[in-house]
């Protein structure tokens, strides 16, 4: 009767004990660009601290398929499990970092201000802090990460999502520039208000 009994705790042992924790994968996967904390340590890489958990989770799972391309070399392992993933993401999500000013230009950030509350705050409500499905948050956002991807968008690279189309339409690259640039400027950690209805595509 020793093996039935055997290979029943077998089957009773916990899943847990199988995948990684998250910080030995961070330590060796994540934190040489993006810090253990999520504050980038690297150029035009994005701060990960406080972000969505489910737009982060997202994210790596698209960059493991290959359904978004990246220019990091084997960027999310495939040897990552889907709940090492979503215990990487919970991690950063959690994280209460703070991100470092940056030098921004106050002439865009005033132009950028504008174009935000006109375009962007429907989605990216206050000032970028507040974000959800596939509207992640955006303030205090590593500039050239943010100016990256924008045109990422504006190329074809990267796919529009929910009404970014819309808000995209017509703004000039140095539009875009400004923009960035407000988000860049705003602070982490003011105290949000409250969350404004998303805009129809239908402009309602």
């Amino acid at each position: 009767m020793k093996r039935p009994v055997l290979l029943a705790a077998l089957l009773l042992a916990p899943l847990g004990a199988v995948a990684a924790e998250p910080a030995a994968i961070i330590q060796t996967a994540c934190a040489r660009c993006h810090g253990s904390e999520g504050i980038a340590t690297v150029a035009a890489t994005p701060h990960l601290n406080g972000q969505l958990a489910a737009y982060l989770a997202d994210t790596m799972q698209k960059f493991q398929s290959g359904q978004r391309q990246s220019v990091v070399a084997d960027h999310i392992p495939a040897t990552l499990t889907a709940s090492e993933i979503t215990a990487l993401a919970r991690h950063y999500a959690d994280s209460t970092a703070t991100r470092p000013k940056q030098e921004t230009d106050p002439a865009k950030v005033q132009r950028g201000s504008a174009l935000y509350f006109n375009r962007c705050v429907d989605c990216h409500a206050e000032s970028g802090r507040v974000g959800d499905d596939d509207a992640p948050i955006m303030n205090a956002q590593n500039l050239a990460h943010l100016s990256v991807q924008i045109q990422a968008f504006t190329e074809g690279k990267r796919k529009f999502v929910s009404l970014m189309r819309d808000s995209y339409r017509d703004l000039s690259a140095d539009d875009l520039d400004a923009i960035a640039h407000y988000l860049a400027s705003t602070d982490q950690y003011a105290t949000p208000g409250k969350k404004k209805k998303r805009r129809r595509a239908d402009g309602s």
